[in-house]
């Protein structure tokens, strides 16, 4: 029989192992930030170095938003394929209400809403109606895409040059007033920082962060403990779809101009090895969001640097192959073992 003494060393085992886990991510982080100084810092005016810097944090920002709610359904032993499709949807709406003149914060409100309004439909198909959810989140990709190219027109919009009025774009995107350039952060990026400690909290120390992990563990057992699991699923999907709204509506405000998509297919596998590398099994039960956030960044790091040397054909393939193959091979090793 297990005593609390017996329990102690396994858990303080297994808090040592997340700690490490962080480090090693912390220091793959700070390798691939000091490559990308030691290679485009020489010769390059500190301003531009620092612009090419922050673009990298704004694109790990975005991973890590929509990382996050992959990473929550995946724990909960869930799929969303649709999660970049949501992303591009509410990017998109938020981007054409811009351009025709509605207000700045009702023209995000809209995005981050349709990517909710896409979540309680994953939600009630997978967690409700218990379709599979690969099936179920595949088809509903097709469907947002669709609606996404119905919205944009296939068109470019200039979200700056929206009316020739203010939109609250140039405040949102401003950097505070300070002289050097890697203090000036813009709120957008702040905004992003603030969802993402509340979802830490929210995953950490909350009783739906408890919850969550013992659905994913052990549904059964969980259920025979009172705990709804179907309403917990449920809901991992929903905040899945603000997530993914948000990282969208980050995304098109960013960059002027926003194309229907035209990243929804490579977007997919860019968070697949964010998930993995941030320690999540695709069983479900076992995850990090911290660890999820520090492999956006990671990840972002690592296909900018691909993409500044123009390596976006074969070896940019065979990277992502890597960082996704790789994670899944360490984990199966280092997890529980199943008996035959």
């Amino acid at each position: 029989m297990k005593t609390a003494e017996n329990l102690a060393p396994s858990q303080s085992f297994r808090a040592g192992k997340e700690y490490i886990g962080y480090i090693i991510r912390v220091l793959l982080l700070v390798a691939a930030y000091v490559i990308i100084y030691k290679k485009f810092s020489v010769g390059s005016p500190d301003d531009l170095y620092f612009m090419g810097l922050k673009f990298l944090i704004v694109k790990g920002c975005i991973y890590a938003l929509a990382g996050c709610g992959l990473a929550l359904v995946v724990i909960g032993r869930g799929f969303d394929f649709s999660l970049p499709a949501i992303a591009l949807l509410s990017g998109s709406i938020s981007a054409t209400m811009l351009v025709n003149g509605e207000p700045f914060f009702i023209s995000l409100a809209t995005g981050c809403g349709a990517g909710v309004a896409c979540g309680v439909l994953n939600g009630l198909l997978c967690a409700y109606m218990r379709l599979s959810p690969y099936i179920a989140t595949i088809c509903t990709w097709l469907c947002f895409n669709f609606i996404d190219k119905e919205v944009v027109k296939n068109e470019a919009l200039f979200i700056t040059k929206a009316s020739g009025k203010e939109t609250g774009f140039e405040w949102f995107m401003s950097y505070s007033k300070h002289d050097s350039a890697l203090i000036n952060i813009p709120v957008a990026l702040i905004v992003a920082a603030v969802i993402l400690v509340l979802v830490v909290i929210l995953f950490k120390f909350s009783l739906w962060g408890r919850n969550l992990r013992a659905c994913g563990s052990n549904p059964q057992a969980a259920r025979e403990c009172g705990i709804n699991v179907r309403g917990v699923r449920f809901s991992t999907y929903v905040i899945a779809g603000f997530l993914a709204g948000a990282a969208g509506v980050l995304g098109c405000t960013y960059t002027p101009d926003f194309f229907a998509g035209s990243m929804a297919y490579p977007f997919l596998f860019d968070l697949l090895p964010v998930v993995l590398i941030g320690g999540c099994a695709l069983s479900g039960g076992r995850g990090s969001i911290i660890g999820t956030i520090i492999s956006a960044f990671i990840v972002a790091s690592i296909l900018g640097i691909l993409a500044v040397n123009q390596q976006v054909g074969s070896l940019f393939n065979i990277t992502l192959a890597i960082m996704i193959l790789l994670p899944m091979i360490i984990l199966k090793l280092t997890g529980p073992k199943k008996a035959l």
